[in-house]
């Protein structure tokens, strides 16, 4: 019966584990996506700038 509860605990601690990296990455992931559509605009704005 011990175990069963270890394993339990296991598993919860590997859900935890697993939802923090997923959060970091998918945080890390929206930077860089935030990173790059920042770079397109200011490049974008100097192309119309040039243009115009």
């Amino acid at each position: 019966m011990t175990k069963i509860a270890e394993d339990i605990t296991e598993i919860k601690t590997d859900v935890k584990w697993l939802t923090c990296l997923m959060k970091k990455h998918i945080s890390h992931h929206f930077q860089v996506r935030l990173a790059l559509i920042g770079s397109l605009i200011a490049a974008g704005t100097a192309i119309l700038i040039a243009i115009l």
